[in-house]
């Protein structure tokens, strides 16, 4: 015995089939980024309405977008973010992060995207501390995790307090429990752009310079390749220094 299909389900089959691959191609690539959204001027939110903005936030975004990805982001705090890299539960992090031979040794980073170089800030009426030798014998603030809290560590003589983030370590210094804080030059140059008359003041020494990387799996040498090839190709179109102006005023390099 035949079987017949009702002819209304000839005609739908082609549309159900075009449809189903119009589906299909409009699915988005996706990139889960690692962040941790309490470092303006890099990842922050003012809140929760106005969601994530930062030099970060914006350059990954433009990245994403120069790959052909959809970037979706996942804050959590910064002591966490290598280790949910390496579970794989992010593709890459790029939160202001320091590329140093500790972290090397666990994760893989594209190649630089930013300069950066550690700076004291002070109450403006403290004179004792000018430079990083007079740190020793004073309380220091740093953000957990931070290059600057691995620095600090190594300094014989000073009483290291580790906070959440680098908010906290500026409120300890504004309230006199700390008496410097040791961060990334364009952190405190933001902190105390967007604080006028605030009673801090930076100091002109830098120690050693730093370069900010994008992170990704240790052996994602692919996903490397991409994102440096993506990086470079936003160089060259002038994305990045209309990025790099608009949080920081002058053109990168």
């Amino acid at each position: 015995m035949k079987k017949f299909i009702p002819i209304f389900v000839i005609f739908l089959l082609p549309l159900m089939m075009v449809a189903g691959c119009s589906n299909q191609a409009d699915v988005k690539k996706t990139l889960h980024v690692g962040i941790s959204a309490d470092y303006p001027p890099f990842e922050f939110t003012e809140n929760r309405e106005k969601g994530l903005k930062g030099f970060d936030i914006d350059l990954m975004r433009a990245i994403g977008k120069e790959m052909g990805y959809e970037v979706v982001f996942q804050d959590m705090g910064f002591d966490d973010l290598l280790g949910t890299l390496e579970k794989g539960n992010v593709d890459m992090v790029i939160s202001a992060m320091s590329i140093n031979e500790e972290r090397k040794a666990r994760v893989n980073f594209s190649d630089s995207y930013y300069e950066s170089g550690m700076a004291i800030a002070v109450r403006r009426d403290n004179a004792d501390i000018k430079s990083f030798t007079d740190l020793p014998g004073h309380r220091i603030a740093v953000a957990l995790g931070t290059t600057s809290a691995f620095e600090m560590r190594e300094l014989k003589s000073i009483e290291l307090i580790e906070l959440p983030n680098a908010q906290d370590a500026f409120h300890s210094l504004l309230s006199g429990y700390a008496d410097a804080v040791v961060s990334d030059k364009p952190v405190v140059d933001y902190f105390l752009n967007t604080n006028d008359g605030i009673n801090v003041k930076t100091l002109p020494t830098l120690l050693k310079k730093e370069r900010f990387g994008i992170a990704v799996g240790k052996k994602n040498n692919e996903l490397k390749g991409k994102i440096d090839d993506a990086l470079q190709k936003i160089k060259e179109k002038g994305i990045y220094d209309k990025i790099y102006v608009k949080w920081f005023g002058n053109e990168g390099v």
